[in-house]
């Protein structure tokens, strides 16, 4: 079985492929007024293959267009650190939850949405977090 390329393999591949792409110069406008004025949109495309752009001038790019064109569609992840012995709780938790609804496992990204559409549709339920947060501060960022 072959191995899967290491990040730093794969970024050489990459920018293999990128320096092998011929670079060349965009032509001069006309020279005449009348052609560089017309409306006709053959006359506005560029005459040759640009470089791809780099990240950073494409987040620079996304970010300067409007809100509306710019709605996220991908799922955004997030990652929690949690103390090893809330760890085990969580994950006995999905355990014997998978056991009552019979299913071979509950993953705890799904309790976590769960928990997330109950805060927003269960007022009590979510007076009980915010009494939650106000007991503990509201942040365990420090627990380690």
């Amino acid at each position: 079985m072959a191995s899967k390329p290491s990040r730093a393999q794969q970024l050489a591949a990459q920018a293999a492929g990128v320096a092998a792409i011929p670079q060349t110069e965009e032509t001069p406008p006309p020279a005449d007024t009348e052609a560089r004025n017309s409306v006709s949109t053959e006359s506005r495309k560029p005459s040759v293959v640009k470089k791809a752009a780099p990240k950073a001038a494409q987040r620079t790019t996304a970010a300067a267009r409007p809100a509306a064109a710019s709605t996220r569609t991908k799922p955004v992840k997030f990652t929690v650190d949690l103390a090893p012995v809330e760890h085990r709780k969580l994950k006995l938790w999905c355990a014997q939850a998978a056991d009552q609804l019979e299913l071979p496992e509950v993953a705890a990204s799904e309790v976590v949405r769960v928990a997330i559409a109950r805060i927003q549709s269960d007022p009590v339920f979510a007076e009980q977090v915010l009494a939650d947060l106000a007991a503990n501060g509201g942040s365990r960022r420090g627990w380690a």
